[in-house]
């Protein structure tokens, strides 16, 4: 099939953000929104392993 070839997937956690979406967030966020972009980023140009759960504040695979 064509398209196995061409695509790859994952799925990606941001991160904990400092935001202020939540009032905790921004006291407990551990990224900036730009720092977890830079990190989704970061990851999307990377050779990541298809079918993923990734994490990018921790730089690590998740369960699904």
């Amino acid at each position: 099939m064509l398209l196995k070839r061409m695509a790859s997937v994952a799925s990606i956690h941001p991160g904990w953000e400092k935001t202020t979406i939540a009032k905790d967030n921004n006291i407990n966020g551990n990224l900036t929104p730009e720092e977890a972009a830079i990190n989704i980023c970061d990851f999307i140009g990377s050779d990541y392993k298809n079918g993923v759960y990734w994490d990018t504040e921790t730089n690590s695979a998740l369960l699904w």
